[in-house]
């Protein structure tokens, strides 16, 4: 575990990797609907349906990775607010810039997205509906016709829903947004809770995110932060554990039970072993048990320090530097190239539908990555320098002003 730095390599190459398990699962929802739907899909089959609901299905488990996304996010937002009030007397200046930073490194990278959306419904270059009508598949007809998108509406569900009241109209990931905005300053203000108290505060942590399990799916989700900010307490102030064999041991038990957590069918109900999770009564029982994944997930990685070192490398580094801009682009760059490209295939005369997919898949995935390293360095990147500095000339006036 790297103690005392902002920066913990091996969290920037997790994000990446929880990205890339994001493109995949609506990969799966476009062009495999029974990874997602299992019995209730048109294209089921006993073999597609045990896949399905089998360990391997979190590889495609969109909403778990969302939720070990949410939990990296209270770890990063804890990790640097365990400071006591004496030795940071302006905390509360430091907070509300955060606030507004935090608003504005979010909104500013959407409105470019958004717009870049907008121009490519109007210029008819979403190919999905030409793919429905051939394919028949539902997913991928759900969204970007014409009649629906507005600029009026962008700057709207931009700037006011986007962070506030949660919006999935322009791409359909930015619901988890508002999410990752509240969660983030809950983290912080439970890392402030810790000023001058001793380590029964992970106790408050652990019945916060126990208390979220029992609610409805956002607060259910809501559970991944205290989970994130007790992490983030453990590797500020908790002792170095070595590489022991029972420190190994209980790394890669906690992993697997994650990963296998996280496999919990999102969209229908399970009919093998994962049936015997169902929790009668639980409003959000995959909430419950993808939370609870994630979250042993990480403890595992925060036990594991070779788990660690291959998730620094250089790669995943670089996958996780593009990881924002990747989970904003893929689903346009999926329903404009990937379905565009799976239609040019069929009309080539390739009859073998998984032949197609493969092609596709590559190619998109290709797609994906190339756009999401431009967006990061041409639009997400000037965002951030153009909120700091708005945030530096609003620092100025309040100084001109007192």
């Amino acid at each position: 575990m790297q103690k005392n730095k902002n920066r913990v390599l091996w969290i920037d190459g997790l994000r990446g990797i929880a990205c890339l398990a994001i493109f995949a699962h609506h990969f799966g929802c476009c062009f495999y609907p029974v990874t997602q739907s299992g019995p209730d899909s048109d294209w089921a089959t006993p073999l597609s349906v045990a896949l399905a609901q089998s360990p391997l299905a979190v590889l495609l488990n969109g909403n778990f990775w969302v939720c070990v996304f949410c939990v990296i996010a209270g770890f990063v937002a804890a990790r640097s607010h365990f400071t006591p009030p004496g030795q940071d007397e302006n905390a509360l200046r430091r907070y509300s810039g955060q606030l507004l930073n935090r608003y504005l490194r979010m909104v500013l990278p959407v409105f470019w997205i958004s717009l870049a959306v907008l121009v490519m419904v109007k210029l008819h270059l979403f190919t999905n509906r030409a793919f429905f009508e051939r394919y028949y598949i539902y997913w991928a007809a759900l969204t970007y016709a014409e009649d629906y998108y507005t600029f009026p509406s962008l700057i709207l569900e931009t700037f006011v829903k986007l962070c506030f009241v949660g919006t999935e109209k322009y791409v359909m990931v930015l619901w988890s947004i508002r999410l990752l905005f509240y969660g983030y300053f809950v983290s912080i203000l439970l890392a402030q809770m810790s000023w001058g108290r001793s380590r029964r505060i992970l106790w408050v942590y652990l019945l916060l995110a126990l208390g979220s399990l029992l609610c409805g799916l956002d607060l259910c989700m809501m559970g991944c932060f205290p989970i994130g900010t007790l992490l983030a307490w453990w590797s500020v102030y908790g002792k170095e554990g070595g590489s022991s064999p029972l420190r190994r041991c209980a790394a890669a038990l906690l992993i697997l039970a994650g990963l296998v957590l996280g496999a919990y069918p999102t969209f229908f109900e399970p009919t093998n072993f994962y049936r015997y999770l169902n929790l009668p009564g639980v409003e959000d029982v995959m909430g419950v048990w993808h939370v609870l994944g994630a979250g042993m997930l990480m403890t595992g990685l925060c036990l594991s320090p070779g788990l660690q070192k291959l998730l620094s490398c250089r790669p995943l580094q670089w996958l996780g530097k593009i990881s924002f801009s990747l989970y904003l682009v893929h689903v346009p760059v999926l329903l404009s190239v990937g379905t565009g490209v799976a239609v040019l295939l069929s009309d080539w005369g390739i009859e073998s539908f998984h032949l197609m997919s493969a092609l596709s898949a590559l190619v998109t995935l290709l797609a994906v990555l190339l756009v999401s390293a431009l967006f990061q360095r041409f639009v997400e990147k000037p965002c951030a320098g153009l909120s700091r500095r708005l945030l530096s000339l609003l620092e100025e006036k309040e100084e001109v002003r007192v």
